[in-house]
């Protein structure tokens, strides 16, 4: 039954207007006083993802990932009172350099890609005792598909949620790499609520 719902929606989709581009895709950036290396980390290992991430209550199959195919799974606790569970599942990984996630929910086709690329900054010249730095750009597209077929508003998931939630994780991103708290204690409880909204 579930099949059918998804071939319908992909006939929905096919024979409906376009979605603006915008609607579905976006990318950003943050510069981290710290290696790639330790970025890298905090990106890959299961222990520090938790702290980055700690409202999807993740579980993982591997410590470490460390190659295409290594999953993430996550539970998320919605408005109505229902959970969303699936994985974040590895396709590009490139050490200290690019990590690609699938996100697939364990109901229905896959839903985005999420992209991270470093880019190992060296310090000033003339200031070798200056540590080097990372630029972090981040890119994120979701599946049409996916949102014909949940039913889900796609107009404002990109600018209303999904880009104002990853800026908080991307700086959580560059505190932990820095060797800082990830974020203030009502930042776990205010990602989780926005979390709830999405598809």
């Amino acid at each position: 039954m579930k099949r059918a719902a998804w071939v319908v929606a992909i006939l929905t989709v096919l024979s409906s207007g376009k979605v603006r581009a915008e609607d579905l895709a976006f990318t950003s950036a943050i510069d981290v006083a710290a290696s790639c290396n330790d970025v890298w980390t905090n990106l890959t290992e299961f222990s520090r993802l938790q702290k980055l991430v700690p409202h999807l209550h993740g579980t993982a199959n591997v410590a470490r990932s460390n190659q295409i195919g290594d999953m993430l799974f996550y539970t998320i606790d919605k408005a109505d009172g229902s959970k969303t569970t699936g994985k974040f599942v590895v396709t590009s990984f490139e050490p200290a350099y690019k990590l690609q996630v699938m996100v697939q929910p364990d109901e229905g086709p896959w839903l985005r890609v999420q992209e991270f690329t470093l880019y190992q900054k060296p310090p000033p010249k003339g200031e070798k005792d200056k540590k080097a730095a990372c630029h972090v750009d981040y890119e994120e597209g979701f599946n049409q598909l996916a949102l014909k077929y949940t039913g889900y508003d796609a107009s404002g998931i990109v600018k209303g949620l999904r880009e104002p939630y990853m800026a908080i994780i991307l700086r959580r991103l560059k505190n932990l790499s820095e060797g800082k708290e990830a974020g203030p204690k009502d930042e776990v409880k205010k990602l989780a609520e926005v979390a709830k909204n999405f598809p």
